[in-house]
């Protein structure tokens, strides 16, 4: 399973809003999903709100990025890991 999911947050190449990917997640049977947008943590509590309302495991991430070089693909190991 694919752990680099983005939203539109991900500033001009993610397509689905936190919504929409919280949604197709539940239509296709999915249990956890992780979150990882470009350089940013901006929907994150929309994310996990959602996520808990839908049944689903919220896991955090960020795709760290200088430019078009990717960096690094960092995800929480638990909140403590994240905030």
């Amino acid at each position: 399973m694919n752990l680099n999911f983005k939203t539109f947050y991900y500033f001009c190449y993610g397509t689905y809003s936190t919504a929409a990917l919280v949604k197709a997640a539940v239509e296709h049977g999915i249990t956890s999903l992780t979150l990882c947008n470009f350089n940013c943590t901006y929907d994150y509590w929309e994310f996990v709100k959602l996520c808990r309302e839908s049944g689903i495991k919220p896991i955090l991430g960020v795709d760290i990025r200088n430019g078009n070089t990717h960096l690094y693909l960092l995800i929480a190991k638990n909140n403590n890991g994240l905030f």
